[in-house]
């Protein structure tokens, strides 16, 4: 994620261990909105940005960046994210 011009850029990397196969893959104007405080972790197949804002809660935003849900936590919480997988990387070396 890269913030700049008020607007949050989420990069994906397409290719493991190429960095030319990074890809711009949302840009989201922040307009208020999201900010340094938002960490997406998911975008759903429409399109939405599911984060949290590290202070007050889950949030839903559209690919406009408009605010289209809220869900407050009163708790420490923390989200990860994962695809499980027994595959290791490219270029792991064997563990005995």
């Amino acid at each position: 994620m890269n913030f700049s011009n008020n607007t949050v850029m989420i990069w994906t990397m397409k290719e493991y261990k190429v960095n030319s196969s990074w890809t711009k893959t949302h840009a989201v104007s922040v307009d208020g909105t999201p900010n340094e405080s938002f960490s997406p972790f998911c975008c759903t197949k429409n399109g939405d940005i599911i984060g949290t804002d590290q202070e007050t809660g889950l949030v839903r935003y559209n690919d406009k960046g408009q605010l289209l849900e809220h869900r407050p936590y009163f708790s420490e919480f923390e989200a990860v994210v994962y695809t499980e997988s027994l595959l290791s990387l490219p270029g792991e070396s064997e563990q005995a």
